[in-house]
């Protein structure tokens, strides 16, 4: 088995954020966070017996 201590999670390469798309405010952070936007993700979640939007924001390991 291969040492990592100079990297303590080396199997993390992607972190990702699913947002409703109607939340300005929280894809604003996601960018702030370097987050870039991955997809629209139309009809993919219920919230309150709503069908909703979401979009999807996705940080990547260099």
């Amino acid at each position: 088995m291969a040492s990592h201590e100079s990297d303590p999670q080396p199997e993390l390469t992607r972190l990702y954020a699913p947002i409703f798309a109607w939340n300005e405010a929280s894809q604003a952070v996601a960018r702030k966070c370097s987050y870039a936007k991955e997809a629209d993700l139309p009809a993919s979640a219920i919230k309150a017996g709503q069908v909703i939007d979401r979009v999807q924001y996705a940080a990547y390991r260099s």
